[in-house]
Order: C-alpha cells, then structure tokens, then sequence
C-alpha cells in the first residue's frame, strides 16, 4: 500500500510540477570517473552533528528526523565527511539496508550536496544490529591526501586516523556497532563493483516492468525507479 501511495505521489508530481532539470543523486552521476576515482555524494559534512540523508526521489538532501525531532549524534561530531556512491546498491538480498553504497570522505569538511571526486583507499566492514553496514575509505582529492594511495599510506603518513575513525563507529550510536575487518583498495573496488550490479539489476528488473505497464519516460521512470527502490 505504501508503495501505491508514493507511485500516485510521484505520478501527481509530473503532472504539477513538469519536469526538473536538476540531477539525480542516486542515478544521475557515474560511480567511477575516466581516472578511476569516484564521486562521493556528501550527505552530512565533517564536523557536523545532525544525520542528514538522500531523500527519496534522489533529488536532495534531506535532515533525518526520529519522532518529530530531528535526527543528531549525541557524541563527538562526525570527524569525517559522510555520504554514498551513486549507482550502488547495499541490496536486501545480500544482508544489506537497500540503500547506496556508504562512504566514509576522509579530508577536508566539503558542504552536504556536494559531489566529490575522490580516491578509494579502503573498505570498513560493519555489522548494525544484524544487519550488514560496511563502509568505504576514501580520501578527498587534494594536497593534503595526495599521497595516500591505500589503508598502509594513510596509517604511515597520518598515525591515529583509522583508529579515530574506528573508535567513534563504535561509540556514536552507544555502542551498537561491530567492525569485523579493514581492508585495502582491492577489497574495497571489488565491493563496489558488486554493489554496482545489485544497482543494475535491480534498475534492469523495475525498469521492464515499469515501462510496460505505464510506457514511463526514461526520466520519470529512473525517478520512480528510485522511490520504489529506496522505500522500505
């Protein structure tokens, strides 16, 4: 039922409103650039204490909010920025939340909304209350991190930052949180490349569909897409 009710929502919408030229978070960017970095969406900026997040047609970032309130971390700031890989999917099937890919930004604080390059460095795997919730290391493009190319750069050239990072994963929601594993760059490029498949699929199997029964154009139909996928 509440699957009828966002499709006659998303459905009035195109009719109101016309069409929107503003990209799409979740389907609009690539995950992979031609030099092998990716763009990194920031949902909640280092330094930040609310829990922000997607909205659910991909067209902005939304606060979170929890019984009328809104969303915060009631700990230490996030140290890092925090978003996802667009194109990807942590899908239910695997053990995941049916969301994107989640991306830990390491580096300078880069404003929520922003898509940024960035370069993969490492994967954290994660379980949340039973349920799969890994995490992937990047760093932003810029001076500071240029020379950090994996896990073994990034604990050479800037001791305690894994460790920062590990500690408040594991405090931040009061201790629900187990890391499992860190891995390098090869791990972590191999977990996105599966995640871009569970997107594809998924996209692939909604999209015949759709488009048979409603004859949707491509625009409207990613968008649909993206509504029924990410509602839980």
């Amino acid at each position: 039922m509440k699957k009828i009710l966002l499709i006659l929502f998303f459905l009035f919408n195109i009719i109101s409103n016309g069409q929107s030229s503003e990209k799409n978070y979740i389907s609009d960017f690539e995950t992979y650039n031609g030099d092998n970095s990716v763009n990194v969406v920031v949902e909640i900026a280092a330094g930040s204490s609310k829990k922000k997040k997607v909205s659910t047609d991909g067209f902005s970032i939304i606060q979170e909010y929890k019984s009328g309130s809104e969303r915060v971390v009631k700990y230490l700031p996030y140290p890092f920025n925090y978003g996802f890989l667009p194109k990807t999917l942590e899908s239910f099937e695997s053990g995941g939340d049916g969301d994107a890919l989640d991306v830990i930004l390491i580096g300078r604080s880069v404003e929520e909304g922003i898509v940024v390059k960035s370069k993969v460095i490492g994967i954290i795997y994660m379980i949340d209350k039973n349920e799969i919730d890994n995490k992937i290391l990047a760093t932003t493009l810029d001076t500071t991190f240029e020379e950090v190319n994996s896990i073994n750069d990034l604990r050479k050239n800037f001791p305690g930052i894994i460790e920062i990072i590990q500690l408040w994963l594991e405090n931040y929601k009061g201790g629900f949180i187990e890391i499992t594993n860190i891995q390098g760059r090869k791990n972590a490029n191999n977990y996105i490349l599966n995640s871009k498949n569970s997107y594809k699929k998924k996209i692939d199997w909604m999209e015949t569909r759709l488009e048979k029964k409603w004859k949707l154009d491509k625009k409207y139909l990613y968008n649909l897409i993206n509504i029924l996928k990410f509602s839980k």
